[in-house]
């Protein structure tokens, strides 16, 4: 079963519900590029998540607007995170199991948190 993202800090500043929304559906996709489930539901929503997250796309870029964020920092921030998971060349860091996500907004930084 894929992890849901429960009630976070990343709504804290959150201008209005649609905001809340889509830094939900940003925040959903680092759960899901960073699940540990083996089923096959798992694994092609692992997939699918790591593919938006890390490769260019203008649905990519709006929902990143919508949700507040800046999208070149939310994927750079993607690519460190989920690279050294895809053989990247880079040393994994345990995080006991919880994404921590940190995010960028125009004005700061929000940690979103399982």
């Amino acid at each position: 079963m894929t992890q849901r993202m429960p009630v976070t800090e990343c709504d804290a500043d959150a201008e209005n519900y649609d905001q809340r929304l889509w830094r939900r559906v940003v925040a959903q996709a680092f759960l899901d590029a960073e699940s540990q489930g083996r089923t096959p539901r798992n694994l092609v929503d692992k997939q699918r998540a790591r593919r938006w997250l890390l490769e260019p796309s203008d649905d990519f870029v709006t929902v990143c607007m919508l949700a507040g964020f800046d999208p070149q920092y939310v994927r750079q921030h993607a690519q460190r995170r989920l690279l050294p998971l895809t053989g990247g060349g880079e040393e994994v860091h345990e995080n006991s199991g919880r994404p921590d996500i940190l995010l960028r907004t125009r004005e700061h930084e929000i940690g979103v948190f399982e």
